[in-house]
């Protein structure tokens, strides 16, 4: 009976690290995304990532995604939101970034996906 309560007080230990390393990850990988959107995304998202970027005002039809509402016309999925940023939407002024490395496009969505209130 020992060795079962040592064996799952083991893996509950194990468990909880990885979570933190999991949660401390996380928070890096946002901090990098968040550095991206500033270089790349802010002069139409705008700064709170609202939708409301300086470049916003000109541009006509489909207006910039409010990340804050968290609500995404093309796919509410990371793998969907991915697509979009890879590939960008033809017809609308969201442009294809597929020059941004992998990493740094999941890291991007981390951090867009963080903005939600």
């Amino acid at each position: 009976m020992k060795l079962h309560y040592n064996f799952y007080l083991s893996l509950a230990l194990i468990f909880s690290l990885s979570l933190n390393v999991f949660a401390e990850d996380l928070k890096l990988q946002i901090e990098s995304g968040k550095k991206i959107y500033r270089e790349n995304c802010i002069a139409c998202h705008g700064d709170k990532g609202d939708g409301r970027g300086p470049a916003a005002v000109a541009i006509p039809g489909t207006k910039p995604r409010n990340f804050i509402e968290g609500k995404y016309k093309y796919g509410e999925t990371s793998k969907e939101i991915f697509k979009t940023l890879t590939e960008g939407v033809p017809g609308t002024a969201m442009p294809p970034w597929a020059s941004l490395s992998e990493k740094d496009r999941w890291a991007v969505i981390a951090y867009i996906k963080s903005l939600k209130k």
